[in-house]
């Protein structure tokens, strides 16, 4: 066999190989894509998402100057340690005065009830004077029927018996408004007259405004912006001092799109990575789906009944709950991550 009987064989081999080669490659790329898609479908992912934590901001419940700053800017606190004290001269001044009104007030209860015990007595006397009064009276009266009386004498009775009778009203009337200041029992113990809840009550508050002179961490956390506070600060009731952030209650708070938002749901698995530990891989749980745009929440919301409206694809924020990692990487509030959510997935 020549080298001429060789050329269309090899002629085609060639023909074959492009052949194969044309068809191979699409079916390659339709597999690489089909796999890709396999692989990523069902997954939503955003790098607009940050780290979010509670945050509780600290007020003095009394007005007063601060004497005493027992924390410093971004120092981890206990639940119950001291934060600030507030100088409390004027609040043991307030309590001492609502302690003398309260002895005050337990004596004029119990001089009331002394007096109605007074009065029923002197009821007792005037009732007994008055019925002396009413039978010498009639003796008089009769008497003076069969001339062995004069008038004289029948007036005086007369004027003696009236005398008791007058008496006997005042005593009453007296007994009356002893019965209204004893609050209606003239048998009422002191614990229970409304003058001495109400001066126990004033005990109490004052009480109260001494004990919040001292403010303590309401719970773990990190002091923030307590820099901004000074020794000498006049603070007023409710006014924001600074904030504790509560790194135990820590979530990732991913802004998605609209569109990206047809299969989330709460429970459902997603990854996470921080940017400032790009090693560090985080589970997390998807936990709500926000009830609005953070559109909606601006200061001033867009007006999109204008004639110039442009339609802008609106962001929907997801809270996605995560696991505090090893202390030695701590989250802090405003790192950026990337987040993965598994649509297929869910948390038994």
């Amino acid at each position: 066999m020549g080298i001429n009987s060789c050329i269309p064989v090899v002629k085609e081999f060639s023909k074959n190989k492009k052949l194969i080669i044309s068809y191979t490659i699409p079916i390659i790329l339709v597999i690489l894509v089909g796999i890709y898609y396999l692989k990523e479908a069902g997954y939503v992912g955003t790098d607009n998402a940050y780290i979010k934590a509670g945050k509780i901001y600290i007020s003095s419940e009394v007005n007063g100057k601060v004497v005493n700053i027992a924390v410093k800017e971004n120092e981890r606190v206990e639940k119950g340690r001291v934060l600030i004290t507030i100088d409390d001269e004027p609040y043991h001044i307030a309590l001492n005065q609502a302690k003398a009104n309260l002895d005050s007030t337990i004596n004029g209860i119990e001089v009331l009830k002394a007096q109605y015990l007074e009065n029923s007595e002197s009821l007792k006397l005037a009732s007994m004077n008055k019925d002396y009064a009413r039978r010498e009276f009639y003796r008089a009266s009769e008497l003076a029927k069969k001339r062995a009386g004069t008038e004289a004498q029948v007036d005086a009775a007369a004027n003696k018996l009236n005398g008791t009778k007058q008496q006997i009203a005042i005593l009453e009337q007296e007994k009356r408004q002893l019965i209204i200041n004893l609050s209606g029992d003239p048998l009422i113990s002191v614990e229970k007259h409304p003058k001495y809840i109400e001066a126990k009550a004033s005990v109490d508050q004052a009480e109260l405004n001494l004990k919040r002179t001292v403010l303590r961490a309401p719970n773990n956390g990190i002091v923030s912006q307590v820099s901004t506070l000074s020794v000498g600060d006049y603070v007023a009731t409710g006014s924001s001092l600074f904030s504790i952030v509560l790194l135990d209650d820590i979530w990732v708070e991913a802004n998605l799109k609209e569109t990206d938002l047809t299969n989330v749901k709460a429970g459902q698995k997603t990854k996470v990575i921080i940017d400032t530990f790009p090693n560090l891989k985080v589970e997390g749980v998807v936990e709500s789906v926000g009830a609005a745009s953070g559109a909606e929440f601006s200061i001033l919301p867009p007006q999109n009944a204008t004639g110039n409206w442009v339609k802008i694809v609106q962001r929907i924020p997801v809270r996605i709950s995560i696991e505090q990692p090893d202390s030695t990487l701590p989250l802090r509030v405003g790192m950026s991550a990337v987040i993965e959510i598994d649509t297929k997935s869910s948390v038994e």
